[in-house]
């Protein structure tokens, strides 16, 4: 907590003297005249949907040059195996056909 909204907590929250009040608004008057904003001050306020520049020129650079994907190579028959099941279930899941026995779609 800050000292200004300390001040304020107290003046619009607790029961004071007009004495007390005045001086904290004299004080928090004094905070301020010290909180000054200079002309070149720009708020640092990004939107969800906007990406900070650096981030976003690297972002456009893979997009444009995307990385060639090596296939998967097994290092044992039954790695072999499961890979090939793997993109049979990958396959039949994207063909929209409903697979036998199942009651709901796979999710990958």
């Amino acid at each position: 907590m800050t000292e200004l909204s300390f001040l304020l907590d107290l003046l619009l929250n607790e029961k004071l003297s007009v004495e007390v009040k005045t001086k904290i608004t004299e004080r928090i008057r004094d905070i301020e005249s010290r909180m000054s904003v200079s002309p070149n001050f720009k708020p640092n306020i990004v939107a969800n949907s906007v990406q900070a520049p650096s981030t976003q020129k690297i972002l456009d650079e893979m997009a444009m040059n995307p990385v060639p994907v090596e296939p998967q190579q097994p290092s044992s028959v039954a790695a072999a195996q499961a890979l090939a099941s793997r993109q049979a279930a990958i396959m039949i899941a994207a063909s929209g056909k409903p697979e036998p026995g199942r009651t709901s779609p796979r999710k990958f």
